[in-house]
């Protein structure tokens, strides 16, 4: 004789339901998540200076490829001087000759 229990899985209609459930909230709170992030970064851009570090290292770390380059024979004198001119943003021998300053 059953007294007062109830028979089935309840309002939810047991595991299955439950572990869809669960995979639907997990995903919709990852995605609440990644858009705050997202929000939280667009609001918050690097700086200047931030950005200035970040050239500056990109361009050291072609400057020590080039160093490297050159070291093992791999550029020629005028190619170093060529490239490193350009690295830094001086204007080469040839361009200069392009434009008509000596």
């Amino acid at each position: 004789m059953m007294t007062g229990r109830m028979i089935g899985h309840g309002m939810y209609g047991g595991g299955i339901n439950m572990l869809f459930l669960f995979i639907i909230f997990t995903v919709i709170t990852i995605a609440i998540v990644y858009y705050l992030i997202r929000k939280a970064q667009l609001l918050n851009p690097p700086s200047r200076h931030q950005i200035q570090q970040n050239q500056e290292k990109v361009s050291d770390s072609a400057e020590a490829i080039l160093r490297e380059r050159y070291a093992r024979g791999e550029v020629s004198d005028e190619e170093y001087d060529q490239k490193l001119k350009k690295l830094r943003g001086e204007k080469t021998n040839e361009e200069q000759e392009e434009n008509g300053i000596q």
